[in-house]
């Protein structure tokens, strides 16, 4: 399994198509979280921001649960989605909040996970990438075969509390059975190849 990493994250470094550092625009993004919803219920993000991911994914899956920590950006998102009967949007640390959303889950869940650090206008707890306790907290949930991605994969070098891919990788092994892939500046966790 770590070979096939290894492979993967070096066919990654080195392939004009699929570079670990070739950035998606945010509606490519979007267009990629959407087509899960054929095969998945549930969309949880962390890193609410403006709501344009939130209210991509209100149109297409049952159910939708955000958090945001900022509270100008919670309440914002808070009141948009107010009459969106399948939006949950709570504020809050995403380590405090996504026990709360787990507990609401019936089924396997698309996350995407984006609640750290990436300036002035967005918010942070006390570390700026909260991304290990959100995993441990998604891991404690093994009996479901989410689809976990992670935003801003460039940003895993090893500074201001983002772990070095590779060190991300070691952790994902060691508390879960998930693989691991990294493609256009997202990291991409499955249980399951055929729903991936």
């Amino acid at each position: 399994m770590i070979k096939q990493f290894v492979r993967d994250f070096h066919y990654a470094l080195n392939s004009r198509e699929h570079s670990l550092f070739t950035h998606l625009l945010p509606e490519e993004k979007r267009e990629k979280l959407g087509a899960y919803a054929r095969k998945y219920d549930h969309f949880v993000e962390t890193g609410t921001y403006l709501g344009e991911t939130t209210a991509a994914m209100a149109a297409l899956y049952k159910k939708v649960f955000t958090v945001e920590i900022h509270e100008e950006l919670a309440r914002k998102a808070a009141a948009r989605f107010a009459d969106h009967v399948n939006v949950e949007a709570y504020h809050g640390n995403s380590a405090e909040v996504l026990p709360k959303i787990i507990a609401k889950l019936d089924g396997p869940a698309v996350f995407w996970l984006d609640a750290h650090y990436s300036g002035p206008r967005t918010g942070k707890a006390s570390r700026e990438c909260p991304i290990e306790e959100e995993l441990s907290i998604i891991f404690g949930n093994p009996s479901q075969e989410h689809l976990i991605f992670i935003d801003d994969a460039r940003l895993f070098v090893g500074k201001n509390s983002y772990p070095k891919i590779g060190r991300l990788w070691k952790f994902v092994r060691t508390h879960s059975p998930y693989s691991m892939t990294v493609r256009d500046d997202i990291i991409r966790l499955y249980r399951d190849p055929e729903r991936y």
